[in-house]
């Protein structure tokens, strides 16, 4: 009678100590998603958006990346309208990098401002009454768990989070960061400064100081820079995926970003940048990674904001290639679920 008592109780508290685990390990990933309203940004925030595992705690919004400033926080409030999650908090962010060198090429940012036309419904919403500098201290703060910050954009928010207030820092689970190139071409466009730069990758480039700030500042770092990024183009086969099949709001949406480039500009090739980051965020198994440090040029020249290894550099964790079977796959099935 004892020795099936005992056995009772052992096997309650094993049952209760898998419940909680499994619990806490069910718990969402918390994410806070720093972007310049670029199109890959938008489609890689609406995957996450049909993810249960993940809980985007706010977006914040710089103007030192793709689009220009004043259309950056309304387009992303529209889109999250879209998707049905109108009340995640969005903001304004900087206006300028720490480090001014760049900007996108100007067609670019027109057409990005935008939305390259693609209607969205109106958020009527306002956009946060903080900056994205102070949206991001005070997520992390509020948060009783640490928080991933899952980076598309220029860094200038996150650096300017970080100084002003490093006790965050404790906060932070992981920055996932969408750029670079890691002894790998690069896709500067023009002669910036009058230099041709051939190693660099945009979103570092245009504020090296705030990436040098952020992989710097002691939090966990997850780079997918260009290496990664370009084993998944846009290409026919998944454009026919989102083509053929009965498409929700978030899956035609895509549709319609990645349609132009399919059918009226085969000769450019142009990949899921960061819809790629955010699944190396949610489904780090799709990668394989190397730990490395990492230093970033920031003198003027042609290596301008170009990263290298060091043994003082940062310890990163990069992330060298995906498997694209598995991409394609999880990013068409999950925008095309629901409604």
């Amino acid at each position: 009678m004892k020795k099936r008592m005992r056995l009772k109780i052992l096997l309650l508290v094993l049952f209760s100590f898998f419940t909680i685990h499994l619990s806490a390990d069910n718990q969402p990933i918390k994410v806070i998603v720093d972007t310049d309203c670029d199109m890959d940004d938008m489609m890689a925030i609406l995957y996450l958006l049909k993810l249960q595992n993940v809980e985007i705690l706010a977006v914040t919004t710089t103007g030192s990346g793709m689009a220009h400033w004043k259309c950056t926080a309304p387009n992303i409030l529209d889109l999250l309208e879209l998707a049905g999650h109108p009340n995640i908090p969005v903001s304004y962010g900087a206006q300028e990098s720490l480090s001014p060198y760049a900007n996108f090429p100007e067609v670019w940012r027109t057409g990005v401002d935008n939305v390259f036309n693609i209607p969205l419904p109106k958020n009527p919403n306002p956009p946060s009454s903080l900056s994205s500098c102070e949206l991001i201290i005070q997520t992390l703060k509020n948060s009783t768990e640490k928080v991933t910050i899952l980076s598309l954009a220029p860094m200038t928010n996150i650096a300017l989070a970080i100084e002003s207030d490093p006790s965050i820092i404790s906060k932070i689970e992981n920055i996932v960061i969408s750029g670079g190139a890691v002894n790998f071409s690069g896709n500067i466009v023009g002669e910036p400064r009058g230099f041709k730069n051939i190693c660099a990758e945009y979103n570092i480039f245009l504020d090296v100081k705030a990436a040098e700030v952020s992989i710097s500042s002691g939090a966990p770092i997850t780079l997918v820079p260009l290496n990664a990024t370009q084993d998944a183009p846009i290409n026919q086969a998944i454009y026919d995926k989102f083509k053929n099949e009965q498409r929700n709001p978030s899956a035609n949406f895509v549709y319609e970003v990645i349609a132009p480039f399919v059918e009226t500009q085969k000769n450019v090739t142009l990949y899921f940048w960061d819809p790629v980051a955010a699944m190396v965020m949610t489904t780090p198994s799709i990668g394989e990674y190397k730990n490395m440090n990492l230093s970033l040029n920031t003198q003027q020249g042609q290596s301008y904001g170009c990263f290298f290894e060091s043994s003082s550099g940062s310890l990163v964790n990069v992330c060298l290639s995906i498997n694209p079977t598995t991409f394609y796959s999880l990013f068409y099935k999950t925008l095309s679920q629901g409604h």
